[in-house]
């Protein structure tokens, strides 16, 4: 699987020595550094390479990292996620329906993951948030037994390692099951904004 990201500054000052992170599965890719600093409203595209498509047909999410540093050379990674579609899906309806909360916190914290069942019978799924850096998340993951037509929710630690005081910072959680032979990834995202 090859997946073609174009990359915006959406800042207000140069990002520089950008490096992308992609992973789907247990395959994690790092770009070559783009040694040109990339200037605010610009952009520029990278391809990367993500091994063979897995066994089971489905939908996947690709996980992406942006590590990059600011003017001053203070690192900061910016994450985002793209599907992969792999084989033909007879239904294009995810069976969970997530939703991530969002949540102030100084040093430490925690934030809800809300899984809902649409499907009629039981799914084994799992749960993990794809964080910036500058933040840690515990557990590194959560599997979890969801039955038809129930809500569940999980827990996870948020923890500041560098995020900056009086910043927000996206996160992603995604949720990966098999539903029959097909498997199944949804995601949902939230903001952790850290406090003064």
């Amino acid at each position: 699987i090859s997946a073609n990201i174009s990359i915006s500054n959406k800042g207000d000052e140069p990002a520089e020595s950008l490096q992308l992170e992609g992973s789907l599965g247990s395959i994690t890719n790092l770009s070559r550094i783009h040694e040109s600093p990339l200037d605010p409203n610009k952009n520029f595209s990278i391809t990367l390479d993500l091994g063979p498509a897995p066994q089971a047909p489905g939908i996947y999410t690709i996980a992406l990292k942006v590590h990059y540093a600011d003017a001053n050379g203070y690192p900061s990674t910016a994450v985002s996620s793209i599907p992969a579609i792999t084989g033909e899906p007879d239904n294009m309806k995810e069976p969970l329906a997530a939703t991530l909360s969002s949540e102030r916190i100084d040093k430490d914290g925690e934030i809800t993951l809300t899984l809902s069942s649409r499907s009629k019978t039981m799914l084994d799924a799992s749960a993990r948030l794809l964080c910036p850096d500058e933040l840690l998340c515990a557990p590194p993951s959560i599997s979890i037994a969801v039955k038809p037509g129930s809500t569940s929710c999980l827990k996870f630690k948020i923890h500041n390692t560098s995020a900056l005081q009086n910043s927000t910072y996206p996160l992603t959680a995604i949720v990966d099951c098999m539903d029959g032979s097909f498997h199944r990834s949804t995601t949902a995202c939230g903001l952790v904004r850290i406090s003064s």
